[in-house]
């Protein structure tokens, strides 16, 4: 695959409907992008290109490989809490896309509550204790000392989420990864 044709790949029919092939740039290796504004639904919806996450379950088995490309996750409440903190320390301006805060405390049985969740459909929801704790939890985030210096300096320097794509030169296999956070020091998962 030449880089032309690698630009013609998923990575960058997704960019260029986000307007971000301007926002791509060139990796070390031949023909590989690095994707600094790629939407998170838009990268994991790919199929084109491999990611670490679907290329595991096929070390058990290729019906395991092709069950999980198949299959629909189902979050828990737990790795939404993930995302919601995940998203506070790294993307903070995009929550609203994501997220909807229930004024109050969620009860499942109220009706207003339940008319809240059916208006919201489209994102995750949580009530205010819930966020005022990832609130609180992101900010103890950012404050942490690591390298010597606050993350979150590192979080305001970097590029969160960076998506790269990349030809694996062997088997010509188009591979992806996404970094929670891409610094020219380091690169963190979070």
């Amino acid at each position: 695959m030449t880089p032309e044709t690698i630009l013609n790949s998923s990575a960058l029919m997704f960019a260029a409907g986000q307007g971000s092939e301007s926002e791509s740039t060139a990796g070390f290796a031949a023909g590989s992008r690095m994707y600094a504004n790629l939407p998170a639904a838009q990268y994991h919806s790919d199929k084109e290109a491999l990611s670490c996450s679907m290329l595991k379950p096929l070390l058990e088995s290729p019906a395991h490989f092709q069950a999980n490309l198949l299959s629909l996750n189902k979050a828990t409440k737990a790795m939404d809490f993930g995302s919601l903190v995940h998203g506070l320390v790294l993307e903070p301006h995009l929550i609203g896309n994501e997220f909807s805060i229930y004024p109050g405390i969620a009860d499942g049985r109220a009706a207003e509550y339940k008319a809240f969740l059916t208006k919201h459909a489209s994102r995750m929801v949580v009530d205010e204790p819930t966020f005022a704790r990832a609130r609180r939890l992101a900010e103890k985030v950012l404050h942490r000392i690591v390298f010597g210096r606050p993350f979150g300096d590192f979080v305001n320097e970097g590029t969160p989420e960076a998506s790269i794509y990349v030809e694996e030169p062997t088997t010509g296999l188009m591979l992806r990864t996404r970094l929670d956070l891409y610094h020219p020091e380091h690169s963190f998962d979070l």
